[in-house]
């Protein structure tokens, strides 16, 4: 079964591909209207991946990576050192709230019990609310399930 997300690469090649470049492809693959808010959303993606790569250049990333079971996408599947990492953006939100924990936790959950390939595997649910102080997942939020596999330390760092 073929690998379904608009875009599919290399940690190296994603870092070498010109920004606009991978918005093409997500806009060719997008069946959707496309409304300039996605673009910007796209673009504040692509531009934090690529900072918070750039030291690590190994693995192989996803974009808008098709969920079985719910028919939906995550917006980012990083794959590095045998972990898989569900990211979510939140792009211009200024707050980490429970719905969004909910969003990347069930996109992990659905991952880890409907993907063939990802049911031995640790996977690590990652939200980035693009405005938002960064802080460590809430020890107060209590995850659905011990099959996810966390770490408090895991954030993405960005430059503004």
């Amino acid at each position: 079964m073929p690998i379904k997300a608009y875009y599919d690469a290399t940690v190296v090649s994603f870092l070498k591909d010109d920004a606009e470049c991978i918005l093409g492809v997500l806009t060719a693959k997008h069946h959707h209207t496309l409304e300039e808010q996605q673009s910007w959303a796209w673009l504040q993606q692509i531009s934090i991946l690529k900072s918070s790569l750039a030291s690590r250049p190994e693995g192989r990333i996803f974009l808008e990576f098709y969920i079985p079971r719910m028919g939906k996408r995550v917006d980012v599947i990083l794959i590095q050192e045998n972990i898989v990492f569900v990211i979510e953006f939140k792009a211009g939100a200024v707050e980490h709230t429970s719905a969004a924990f909910d969003q990347v936790e069930d996109y992990a959950l659905d991952l880890k019990n409907f993907h063939e390939g990802s049911h031995t595997v640790p996977i690590v649910p990652v939200l980035v609310s693009t405005n938002a102080e960064s802080q460590p997942y809430p020890r107060s939020y209590l995850p659905k399930t011990s099959l996810l596999h966390r770490s408090e330390q895991m954030r993405l760092t960005y430059a503004h």
